[in-house]
């Protein structure tokens, strides 16, 4: 009986992982627009970490594996919410970063990764404020809050935006909302 459940959990786990269609695009590296359906791995309803994407080749007639390196961006649609990934290189590594905040001041990027394996799995994020793409921080919710803020206030050295720093990035459970609004609000100050 044993090994007949073992057998079913097997099934219903490779049955389960699959590929989730979205309609989207993405753009080619010769800024080539392809509107098409956008695969990203999914298990049991949840997105999974994924460096790469598949796309529908309408001309093939077949699903074709893009990287980071492949691709400028792509974007799919869920829920009637519009979501872009871009090809971006910080710390030496290119990976497909979700674009939070677009500005012409600053701009957030992020991704998910996990570290440990199994039932000690945790999901990490790592946000990237840039200025340009080309000057930018990097905090992760695996940073406590005291190496976030030392790590704001070196980015960032207007007396103003410093005590904001101090008081806002106090819980490592809310950067996320709190890199959020920082960002927007400083991209708001910035248009005054």
């Amino acid at each position: 009986m044993k090994q007949f459940l073992t057998f079913l959990i097997v099934i219903v786990f490779f049955y389960k992982v699959k590929a989730a269609g979205f309609d989207g695009y993405y753009v080619t590296n010769k800024n080539d627009t392809v509107y098409t359906k956008v695969y990203l791995p999914s298990l049991l309803g949840q997105m999974l970490f994924f460096d790469k994407i598949e796309v529908l080749d309408t001309a093939l007639s077949k699903k074709v594996k893009l990287g980071p390196n492949d691709i400028a961006c792509f974007v799919y649609f869920d829920d009637g919410k519009r979501f872009v990934y871009v090809s971006k290189s910080f710390e030496n590594e290119v990976r497909f970063f979700e674009r939070r905040i677009r500005n012409n001041n600053l701009t957030l990027y992020s991704y998910a990764y996990s570290t440990g394996t199994g039932q000690y799995s945790v999901t990490r994020f790592k946000f990237v404020i840039a200025r340009n793409d080309t000057v930018y921080v990097i905090v992760s919710s695996a940073d406590n809050a005291k190496v976030t803020r030392e790590k704001l206030k070196a980015f960032f050295s207007e007396s103003n935006t410093q005590q904001v720093i101090e008081e806002k990035f106090r819980y490592r459970d809310k950067l996320e909302r709190d890199i959020i609004d920082f960002v927007n609000n400083l991209n708001t100050e910035h248009a005054k």
